[in-house]
């Protein structure tokens, strides 16, 4: 369902309004998994929905140290493919500090994965394209 709000409809604001009944749902089966967020972040990537993304990754981050306790946050982790798709959209946002510093998150968390490069390449271009090369 929310794969076709962002594919066909193009809709964020039912997605959004999706994802938050999913949150908010006592049963564990209800409750969006990590597939589900993802599924999210890409869509935040196809829309442009920065902030969306940038929230929904906190909230992933608040239910792995609370074991998903919190009816009010996510109740999945992140995986390895939601902070490549974060750090995606804050570079496309030009937003490369932040970006950097959600890939470092990332790889703290996982290690070395096969996206840990692209992540920090698309950093690195990020910053090149605002002119900062430092």
């Amino acid at each position: 369902m929310m794969k076709g709000y962002f594919d066909c409809a193009r809709d964020m604001a039912r997605a959004r309004n999706l994802l938050n009944i999913m949150e908010q749902q006592c049963k564990d089966g209800a409750r969006p998994n990590t597939r589900t967020a993802n599924t999210f972040l890409r869509g935040c990537l196809q829309l442009g929905a920065v902030e969306d993304a940038e929230a929904l990754l906190v909230r992933m981050e608040s239910a792995e140290k609370s074991s998903g306790e919190g009816r009010d946050s996510a109740s999945c982790a992140p995986d390895a493919s939601s902070y490549e798709y974060v750090v995606t959209l804050l570079c496309q946002a030009l937003r490369f500090r932040d970006a950097f510093a959600v890939a470092k998150r990332g790889v703290m968390r996982f290690g070395a994965s096969p996206g840990s490069a692209a992540m920090f390449l698309a950093v690195a271009r990020a910053a090149a394209l605002r002119g900062d090369l430092e």
